[in-house]
């Protein structure tokens, strides 16, 4: 999930140099579609308004599930 997110942001501060046009919700939407289906499935209802939020779900996410793993 870490790699996602560091990688993400690489691509997403390449974009704003270019274009400062996008918002937020762009860049979430995108973040989220990028995510694996599983945990898309537990981010996508909780609808982020920010990259940060949807990462911090997905990270949280993420944890409970390698705590749940034998």
């Amino acid at each position: 999930m870490e790699d996602y997110t560091a990688a993400y942001q690489g691509f997403r501060f390449d974009i704003t140099m270019h274009n400062y046009h996008y918002d937020d919700m762009f860049f979430t939407t995108h973040y989220i579609i990028g995510l694996k289906d599983d945990m898309r499935a537990i981010v996508e209802p909780h609808m982020p308004s920010t990259v940060d939020k949807a990462s911090l779900i997905a990270k949280i996410q993420q944890g409970v599930l390698e705590r749940s793993k034998p």
